[in-house]
């Protein structure tokens, strides 16, 4: 069975500027390459993704298509082995493909595995690269893709869903239908304190060093995250490590702001946008809602920079943290039950782009834990030529955190990454605390 729909307003800005999600899973040493394959391809047929493409009608309007036939979509590349440099990290392949090779937007999401070997010699690895156009799929489907490529055959194969027969859902349709009891539509978005949030161009208003390629990576142990929950339910009862993210990120923001504006600077707003999974919010009954391709919104998070410095005028961790922690994960609750993520959502499937909520001044999602095998590592990155924003993915895996900040063109790259290792390192401060 074939279905075809229009692609929304988001979608079809994806689909035009070609941006693109990547996921890369470094298999180690020990795997065999015919058994990944054979998983891989497994994963695709068992699925939705694998059977998904773009087509473009050539007058400018984009399609999602699905195939359901018995051979998927998607198929899986076998490459020619690489050799890295000496000092290279394995996570520098994944920067090298995304950026150097250029995919059509049309047709299916790219999987390849890839050879590699130091230069100075040493055991064959093996890479699993996916690469996608966001138009098809949201960050929760691809990891689940990735998740599933990893496992036997057998286990690929048992994880299929009988959805063969069920036609592609509209994401507009189920978000007009979809109401909570606690939806609030006045005001649509709730506006920071002072209605004026400080942009990432602001902060990089001075140097513009960034070409748009930049990934920064960042690894927490899991020794690390573990004290960072036990910290928070000891002096933040509530908070989540979503929230806490949030609250670092915002410090080290406001940090940055004082110290470009200096001391006396005017009180503003920092806002990090959080991406939302709205599947588990979509009205029921939704046939096979995890086989949903892509379903997800976002919320603003805001706080002011007055509020981030009470009690911390030195620029030190202090209480301010917890409490903060607690706020962004309630704020969170709230801003998702009274439907702000379904209105964005909305207003950025039917190209409403100036109606979908309050800037913010970075972007952050939490991928939640990726269940691989323990002795694989997952590396995410972004492309968006064209934006001049930061987008960060946070994912758990068996071993440690991940954390990436992509940069878009434009922007001060150091700057950028002087805010994340700030950040990380207050992480690693509350873990001690």
């Amino acid at each position: 069975m074939r279905t075809e729909r229009p692609l929304t307003g988001l979608e079809a800005l994806f689909a035009s500027c070609n941006v693109r999600f990547a996921l890369m899973v470094d298999l180690g040493v020990t795997v065999e390459q015919e058994q990944v394959l054979k998983s891989a391809m497994a994963a695709c047929q068992s699925c939705r993704l694998g059977h998904l493409a773009l087509a473009e009608t050539g007058t400018g309007e984009w399609s999602l298509v699905t195939d359901t036939d018995n051979t998927a979509t998607a198929t899986v590349l076998v490459k020619e082995g690489v050799l890295l440099e000496d000092d290279e990290d394995v996570s520098i392949l994944l920067d090298k493909l995304v950026f150097q090779e250029t995919l059509p937007a049309q047709g299916p999401i790219s999987i390849q595995l890839i050879p590699y070997q130091p230069k100075a010699g040493g055991s064959t690895g093996l890479v699993l690269y996916v690469n996608a156009n966001h138009a098809i799929c949201d960050g929760r489907s691809l990891t689940n893709l990735v998740t599933q490529s990893t496992m036997s055959t057998e286990k690929s194969l048992e994880a299929a869903q009988d959805w063969k027969d069920i036609q592609l859902p509209d994401l507009k349709e189920m978000l007009q239908a979809t109401k909570m009891d606690t939806w609030q539509e006045d005001p649509p978005f709730l506006l920071g304190p002072n209605n004026n949030t400080i942009t990432i161009q602001e902060l990089c208003s001075s140097e513009k060093t960034s070409k748009g390629d930049e990934s920064f990576r960042y690894q927490i142990s899991v020794e690390i995250v573990t004290k960072l929950r036990q910290v928070l339910k000891q002096k933040a009862e509530g908070a989540t490590l979503s929230g806490l993210f949030v609250a670092v990120i915002m410090q080290s923001l406001a940090m940055e702001y004082r110290t470009i504006k200096g001391n006396s600077s005017p009180n503003r707003d920092i806002g990090v946008s959080m991406l939302v999974d709205l599947r588990p919010y979509l009205q029921r009954p939704v046939e096979k809602v995890e086989q949903i391709n892509a379903a997800h919104g976002h919320v603003t998070l805001i706080d002011s920079t007055d509020n981030i410095f009470i009690n911390n005028r030195d620029n030190t961790t202090s209480s301010s943290i917890w409490e903060r922690s607690i706020g962004m994960t309630r704020q969170l609750r709230a801003r998702i039950q009274r439907g702000e993520a379904h209105r964005a959502a909305l207003a950025f499937a039917q190209g409403q782009f100036d109606r979908a909520g309050p800037p913010a001044t970075v972007e952050l999602s939490n991928l939640g834990v990726c269940q691989i095998p323990d002795n694989t590592k997952l590396y995410t990155a972004q492309r968006f030529d064209g934006y001049d924003g930061v987008s960060c993915l946070i994912h758990s895996e068996p071993t440690c955190l991940r954390w990436n900040a992509s940069v878009g063109g434009g922007l001060d790259a150091k700057l950028v990454e002087r805010v994340f290792s700030r950040a990380v390192e207050l992480c690693q401060t509350i873990a001690h605390d």
